[in-house]
């Protein structure tokens, strides 16, 4: 194989295991999943016309596509190692636009998702006045239910703008942004080496 391709296919293989380790850990380590994976919360949001219900399954396709292309692409580049490559080329080339579509649009999901989710938390925090989170469920709106999910100590002592601050790091998002951006330039690595592989 040649070192064009070689080392265009490592860098990229490289930088997909980072969006990967990254957007799998803001996905499974965040607030608002652990708040919808309680019992009825998924159907609470769904009562509420700003709640993100398209969140979740976005951030799970994330967490798919870039496994799977993680799984096939270090395979691929072991198999450029073992196979003939002019009867490989094809194959492989072809692979790393698919991937490449794949990773671009897994990104553009994650980042959207963290969007979705930043705007309903901090509008409905906005809305609440910062004061949402120690208030009975009983006694607010299904909103408030849903944002009442997100108590802590350093959120209920905080002023406005730190809950808000708080809120995001709870949620993950900037670590969303990262794992989704991260992905976005894995996929146009992916291009360029699908271009190279075809033109060795």
């Amino acid at each position: 194989m040649a070192n064009g391709p070689v080392v265009i296919k490592v860098v990229a293989l490289v930088v997909l295991f980072v969006a990967t380790v990254v957007g799998c850990h803001a996905h499974f380590n965040n607030a608002f999943k652990d708040a919808w994976d309680m019992d009825g919360y998924p159907e609470l949001c769904k009562l509420v016309d700003t709640c993100p219900k398209s969140a979740m399954p976005m951030e799970k396709t994330f967490v798919a596509l870039t496994i799977i292309c993680l799984i096939l692409s270090t395979i691929s580049l072991v198999a450029g190692f073992l196979m003939d490559m002019k009867k490989f080329k094809g194959p492989d080339a072809g692979y790393h636009v698919l991937a490449g579509v794949l990773l671009f649009i897994a990104g553009i999901l994650l980042i959207v998702a963290a969007v979705k989710i930043d705007e309903f938390i901090l509008d409905g925090l906005d809305q609440l006045g910062g004061g949402g989170f120690g208030t009975s469920s009983s006694s607010i709106s299904a909103e408030g239910k849903l944002l009442s999910s997100f108590t802590s100590p350093q959120m209920a002592k905080a002023l406005p703008d730190e809950i808000k601050t708080e809120a995001r790091k709870q949620l993950k998002f900037y670590n969303k942004l990262a794992g989704g951006s991260l992905a976005i330039i894995d996929g146009i690595l992916y291009f360029v080496a699908a271009g190279l592989i075809a033109k060795q």
